[in-house]
């Protein structure tokens, strides 16, 4: 019998192989056109979902709204119905020296969120799965594109911990940036060390790829010109990397 989710509310012979886990809904349908035959799962409380072929590759594409609770959930179901491997793309605000308008995909991830706590021990900071890294490496060099290869962390707080609206909050801001680069943190989101940490409890292979779209100290913004560009070329990465993911997987479970 198939295994059917609960808030996703789809089963397992919708989903594919892989799936891509996308913040904004509207950017589903974007990234739809680029696959074959994409069709609509679910869209229920906002989770829209999607399952396409890129060029043989059966990916599911769904999206989770923002913050690291629904992010998991969206996971968990969709490992319950049956992917381990997964890839979370999006945004991300840089920390200097390094600048908006550039790739950034996850090494490892500062968890600064509560929804960890679940799913790993204090102090522990989960890593990403460095032939997934290695895969999506490849796919952004064959787009012409670097990826820096760095250290994430996650907050739940983000006019608190990320991005201050008051002199109190500007001042403990300022402390918590100064202090996650002297970690050797390069980027902040809401999500990637949650679902990193799902990942190491579940042994799921997972890291996050994300276009640098606000600058930490400035607090300047990417124009959403600028961003249309590269987006196109994040979906086209995420989409290569886990075909060629994929590739290799294969290969390695023939030699079983």
């Amino acid at each position: 019998m198939s295994q059917k989710a609960w808030y996703l509310d789809s089963e397992s012979s919708q989903v594919g192989k892989s799936a891509i886990l996308i913040g904004d809904p509207s950017r589903v349908d974007r990234i739809g056109k680029l696959l074959v035959s994409p069709k609509l799962v679910t869209e229920k409380r906002g989770l829209r979902t999607i399952t396409g072929t890129y060029s043989g590759h059966k990916v599911t594409i769904a999206a989770f709204g923002m913050g690291s609770p629904i992010a998991c959930i969206v996971m968990e179901e969709l490992r319950q119905l049956g992917i381990n491997i997964f890839l979370r793309i999006g945004t991300t605000m840089v920390l200097p020296p390094n600048k908006k308008g550039e790739f950034y995909i996850s090494k490892d991830s500062l968890p600064m969120e509560g929804t960890s706590k679940s799913y790993i021990s204090e102090g522990l900071i989960p890593k990403a799965n460095k032939r997934l890294i290695e895969q999506i490496s490849a796919a952004a060099a064959n787009n012409d594109v670097s990826l820096n290869e760095c250290r994430f962390a996650s907050f739940d707080a983000f006019y608190r911990d990320m991005y201050p609206l008051t002199k109190d909050s500007n001042e403990r801001v300022e402390s918590i940036h100064n202090h996650l680069c002297k970690k050797g943190v390069s980027a902040i989101d809401m999500e990637t060390s949650a679902l990193m940490a799902a990942a190491h409890f579940h042994k799921l292979k997972f890291t996050s790829l994300c276009v640098g779209t606000v600058d930490s100290k400035t607090r300047q913004k990417l124009p959403f010109e600028e961003f249309e560009l590269l987006e196109k070329k994040l979906f086209q990465i995420a989409l290569e990397g886990l075909r060629l993911f994929s590739i290799i997987t294969n290969k390695d479970e023939a030699r079983l």
